[in-house]
């Protein structure tokens, strides 16, 4: 697909003679009939340069009549802004497009803040961050359709479902959902789907592979629903389940071959050295601060990857709790036909934190249940649970070379803080 798109657009004809045609769209669909407009934009390339902004009670469409027959190239857009910025209490259906940025600055392709709205079958190449669901008063995302898509080169921030968050008392001030998340590809991004505060949601069928950090990340979420999603070849964790993500479901899952960057376990410090904390506080770029330096071709130095982060298939970090894991496909596959230089340390990590400090409950995973999971050449040794009171029943250990199952037991050795 990535280089069916670069071909389209060596090849399509540059319409406005490279002129800004953001306000041919936005006077074309103003021109439309009131109700729901539709506007299909012809086969071509287009330079935009200044923000597609709709706040509307409408229902708007724009959309090509096929895939790849429009490319909107961000060309000069300022830093912060986006080429589709939505809000209002109607919709919008964004259809067929390709959208092709420059990696500028806190800058996305697509910023919503709309329910009922659908993003369909789009391609989006090299922003800072790709597609972002945000809250706006009532407007919480509800409904919304993320489907079809493919987000390739992308920051930190390439597919976000982004709710409100207080830091300070670290809650949920507006979360954001139900929503669909379907069938999308994910390659060579930062990071891969990243939500925040996102209640019932519905993650399913996508492809994510060589993301620079994690290839799922969640934090602060409930209720929802991640199935039938690939999960590999990323070069930290696969899911990486953080900081209150509670009553949740992980089902029928494929997660293996991550920790691409052969990162192994050192420790969850969070005062770092005295040169990584300055780096971690002053030199954080994104949307929001995350621990990236941005070098000036737009491509990203991670400066404290030691301090943050390691690569397991499955990580829980930070009060997660009351999850249920079940029917996942976990391990390292490639590693045992010799066909990898690299494995991750853990299958499973569950993690308090912060990890050599005194140990608060506060921030335990408690109760998770892993069950009917099959682990790929497992070993016990793969499995470390720092949690309280999770269980693990009915699971099963897979020998990928000669196709055998056993019946793979692990029994947690519980810290004593789990009695206090």
């Amino acid at each position: 697909v990535r280089s069916f798109l670069q071909n389209q657009r060596s090849i399509l004809p540059l319409w406005n003679n490279g002129a800004d045609y953001s306000s041919n769209i936005i006077s074309a669909i103003s021109s439309l009939p009131s109700g729901a407009k539709i506007l299909t934009i012809p086969n071509g390339r287009y330079k935009i340069s200044t923000t597609l902004w709709f706040d509307t009670n409408e229902n708007i469409t724009i959309k090509a009549a096929e895939f790849g027959g429009v490319i909107l190239e961000a060309s000069g857009i300022a830093e912060g802004n986006n080429v589709f910025h939505a809000f209002g209490d109607g919709s919008i259906t964004i259809e067929n497009l390709t959208i092709w940025g420059e990696k500028t600055k806190n800058s996305a392709a697509i910023d919503l803040f709309m329910d009922n709205s659908k993003v369909l079958s789009n391609a989006i190449i090299n922003f800072d961050a790709g597609l972002i669901l945000d809250p706006f008063g009532a407007q919480r995302g509800r409904n919304t359709e993320i489907s079809n898509n493919y987000f390739f080169d992308n920051g930190y921030l390439t597919l976000r479902i982004d709710g409100g968050y207080n830091a300070n008392t670290n809650t949920c001030t507006e979360p954001i959902g139900p929503f669909n998340l379907t069938s999308n590809f994910l390659s060579g991004n930062y990071q891969g789907i990243n939500f925040l505060c996102a209640e019932n949601g519905l993650i399913e069928n996508n492809i994510v592979r060589d993301s620079n950090i994690a290839g799922l990340r969640s934090e602060n979420s409930k209720g929802n629903v991640v199935r039938h999603n690939l999960i590999y070849r990323n070069t930290l964790q696969g899911f990486w389940i953080y900081a209150s993500t509670t009553n949740s479901v992980f089902e029928r899952n494929i997660v293996i071959d991550n920790n691409k960057g052969n990162q192994s376990f050192f420790f969850d410090c969070w005062n770092p050295q005295p040169t990584l904390k300055d780096d971690y506080l002053n030199n954080r770029p994104g949307p929001i601060s995350y621990p990236y330096l941005r070098q000036e071709n737009g491509s990203y130095l991670f400066t404290n990857y030691w301090c943050q982060f390691n690569g397991q298939e499955i990580e829980l970090r930070a009060a997660v709790s009351r999850n249920n894991f079940s029917y996942n496909i976990i391990g390292r596959y490639s590693l045992a036909f010799n066909n990898l230089n690299w494995e991750s340390p853990y299958d499973v990590r569950i993690s308090y934190y912060p990890q050599f400090y005194s140990s608060r409950a506060e921030f335990l995973s408690l109760e998770n249940i892993f069950e009917n999971n099959y682990f790929i050449n497992p070993d016990n040794s793969r499995i470390l649970d720092g949690g309280c009171g999770n269980k693990y029943i009915g699971n099963k250990g897979v020998n990928v070379l000669d196709n055998t199952e056993t019946e793979f037991f692990f029994t947690s050795v519980e810290d004593e803080i789990c009695n206090k």
